[in-house]
């Protein structure tokens, strides 16, 4: 896919998932839901 995107001129986002930042919320927010589910 990169390279097709890539020798065809089409501009493509990089992966978040790698992003300190997208990391952190990702596991704030799982911990938020495993708690939630804890006081159910």
């Amino acid at each position: 896919m990169w390279n097709y995107a890539r020798d065809n001129g089409i501009p493509m986002a990089q992966p978040l998932g790698a992003h300190r930042l997208v990391a952190e919320t990702l596991l704030d927010r799982y911990d938020q839901a495993l708690a939630h589910h804890a006081a159910a």
